[in-house]
């Protein structure tokens, strides 16, 4: 991604603040998934998903990889997109649980 850090940070803010984004992450976090089983998870045909995808790899989030054995696509998420999503949780469950006492 060639933006200044700034810039870069804001379109990381904007790309996790959209639900279907972080629910592609969430489907990846625990393991590397196929993009047709990610794309029947969230509800999307594959070429919906590649759109997103697109977004998530230039973000350095998501990773495609090439399985050894299938010779098939696999998506993995980056060490860095694990951590945000992660902060990201933590940060939605303090605003969700303060708002509810």
């Amino acid at each position: 991604m060639n933006l200044p850090e700034d810039k870069q940070y804001d379109l990381r803010l904007r790309l996790l603040s959209d639900p279907v984004n972080r629910k592609i992450l969430d489907s990846v976090i625990e393991s590397s998934k196929y993009p047709d089983d990610v794309a029947r998870t969230i509800g999307f045909t594959r070429s919906a998903l590649e759109q997103r995808l697109s977004k998530l790899i230039d973000a350095g989030f998501i990773r495609k990889a090439v399985e050894q054995e299938s010779q098939k696509v696999i998506l993995i998420i980056t060490p860095e997109g694990k951590d945000l999503r992660n902060e990201v949780s933590k940060l939605h469950f303090r605003v969700f649980s303060k708002s509810s006492a």
